[in-house]
């Protein structure tokens, strides 16, 4: 009865549920709106934990969906440079599938599929936590550590050749320079031939001078300033991070010899997520480090703290447990003695199981869920054996009533053609006095119809009782 009520409250409770979430409108969430496991081992609360969980078993495959909401700036469309989810095993997995480009105000969807690693790797004696990460640039911002839009450097007069940028040093091979005629209205680049650069100052140095009437433009790159040298430190590290990968040029601007060096990529490590910038040597006292780069935003990561890795006995296990759940019997069965018994062996070692699985003996808890599955099959088995019988002794009454009720009818046949006979005075009588006699055993059967009735509803009532206070 206590479940009956529950499923009760319960249905009542999600229809209302339903009723004001179609009232009441949901608010988008910005970045990662919502994710979602699938194909899991299972999902619930866990005894051996003692908690909710999202199981999968070592080694199979566990996949998980993610939807991304964009409205960084109400107004921008956004492409996504990451997507990964990081687990504190100390591995991270890149995103099979997302969307380059997620439109402003839209959502995009990133999917998730990799092996779940063993045990030795990730334990399943305790929850793991996660990190669902997508990083981002909005679309129309420039996220170069730096590069210069356009710089003017000066207007012409035929005699000055030497012109400076805004912002040194400059990163080598990024300059360009245009020539803009305002009276002929036109804007001329000018070739690589015609000027040199002082990455150093910035200077740009022309062949012939530009002539006057003509300005002179500039765009370029300039890197970020780490730090100075001191011949002791050898860690640096960038202003803005995470760096997209392989986008960074490290530099050393030599005070002495006033030159600016890009440093190989062999002379330093760099990890992208941090920024940092470790040099095998350490730069001197009158050397700068310089860094131009890439980087990208990042959504706030969607956390979990309910992984769980199930042993191989460990997933057995449960899903014995979840197998053992579907064999109850219905409630129109009648016990049998025989099967009464064997459903308290089958509940017994059901608990047996629970126990063991609480205490993290998952291969105790297969034994004792296998055991009441076998149990419990056999129960059913009695038990339907015992309400076959039944129902084949139901089956044989009903055929003899009907038998009988077919003979009555033949008999009141053969009456009928009797009375036919009879003078029509006398027949009249009969027939009223047949009819009477007709309508009294129409009752008769009728209470004993009902009487059979009353005693099937006394049954099936009994054994809902029964079953109701053993399951309770």
């Amino acid at each position: 009865m206590a479940k009956r009520r529950f499923a009760l409250v319960f249905a009542v409770g999600f229809t209302l549920a339903a009723l004001v979430a179609m009232i009441v409108p949901g608010t988008a969430q910005a970045g990662i709106s919502s994710y979602n496991w699938a194909e899991t081992a299972y999902v619930g609360t866990d005894s051996f934990y003692g908690g909710p969980v999202v199981a999968y078993k070592a080694g199979s495959t566990a996949k998980l969906t993610a939807a991304v909401f964009n409205d960084t700036a109400g107004t921008a469309d956004i492409t996504i440079k990451e997507a990964k989810i990081k687990f504190d095993w100390g591995q991270e997995y890149a995103a099979t599938a997302y969307p380059t480009e997620i439109r402003d105000n839209e959502s995009g969807v990133v999917s998730f599929s990799f092996a779940v690693p063993a045990s030795d790797v990730a334990s399943n004696a305790i929850l793991h936590s996660y990190q669902i990460i997508v990083g981002y640039q909005q679309q129309g911002v420039s996220y170069k550590r730096y590069a210069s839009a356009g710089d003017f450097l000066g207007n012409g007069n035929g005699i000055n050749v030497d012109f400076f940028t805004s912002s040194a040093p400059v990163v080598p091979g990024s300059m360009a320079i245009t020539f803009v005629d305002l009276a002929a209205q036109t804007v001329t680049a000018v070739g690589a031939a015609a000027y040199t650069v002082n990455n150093y100052s910035g200077k740009v140095s022309f062949v012939s001078a530009p002539a006057s009437g003509i300005q002179v433009w500039a765009t370029y790159s300039y890197p970020e300033l780490l730090g100075f040298g001191n011949g002791v430190n050898t860690v640096f590290v960038t202003g803005a991070r995470p760096v997209v990968a392989g986008s960074q040029r490290v530099f050393l601007r030599n005070t002495v010899t006033q030159t600016v060096t890009e440093v190989a990529a062999a002379a330093y490590a760099f990890v992208a997520e941090t920024g940092e910038v470790t040099f095998v040597t350490a730069p001197t006292q009158w050397e700068q480090v310089y860094a131009f780069y890439e980087y990208y935003s990042r959504f706030t990561a969607a956390t979990g703290a309910d992984f769980a890795a199930y042993s191989a006995d460990q997933a057995d296990a449960r899903q014995l447990k979840q197998q053992y759940g579907t064999l109850y019997r219905p409630t129109n069965f009648i016990p049998s003695a025989e099967g009464s018994q064997l459903i308290v062996e089958a509940d017994a070692q059901e608990a047996l199981g629970d126990t063991a699985y609480a205490n993290g003996d998952f291969s105790g808890a297969k034994t004792y869920y296998q055991n009441a599955i076998d149990k419990m099959t056999a129960a059913i088995a009695a038990d339907s054996a015992v309400n076959g019988t039944l129902e084949d002794a139901l089956t044989g009454l009903g055929t003899g009533a009907a038998a009988w009720l077919d003979g009555q009818a033949a008999k009141s046949d053969a009456e009928a053609k009797r009375i036919e006979a009879l003078t029509k005075a006398e027949a009249n009588k009969l027939n009223a006095e047949a009819g009477f006699n007709d309508l009294y055993g129409v009752f008769l059967i009728l209470i004993g119809v009902a009487g059979v009735l009353g005693a099937a509803g006394a049954i099936v009532w009994a054994v809902s009782r029964l079953v109701a206070a053993r399951r309770m």
